[in-house]
């Protein structure tokens, strides 16, 4: 599979389909957002673990669900749990469990 920039060299940086040159380029000119990241992370974790993203997404608005009920359910632990939902939604479990407890 060839860059999506220049079309000429192989992939190296397989989650925005860059070449390193066009990448290093890319950063410097401070345009590398223009090639944005696959969603891949997502694909895989919706097939390894079914469902887990719709039950985090309405755990914080949930008084009964936590991470470590999440955790026991699909055999991960509470730390883990909390990685993916800071990756998958870009921002801290603890800033959404504010909200909950109010």
């Amino acid at each position: 599979m060839n860059c999506k920039h220049c079309h000429d060299r192989e992939i190296v940086i397989k989650s925005r389909k860059l070449c390193k040159k066009c990448y290093d380029y890319l950063r410097r000119q401070n345009r590398v957002e223009e090639y944005p990241k696959s969603d891949l992370f997502r694909k895989r974790l919706n097939d390894k673990y079914s469902g887990m993203i719709t039950k985090l997404r309405l755990c914080p608005h949930n008084p009964n669900c936590n991470l470590s009920k999440i955790g026991r359910e699909y055999k991960i632990s509470r730390e883990r749990v909390r990685q993916i939902f800071n990756k998958l939604f870009n921002k801290k479990y603890s800033l959404c469990l504010s909200t909950k407890i109010q």
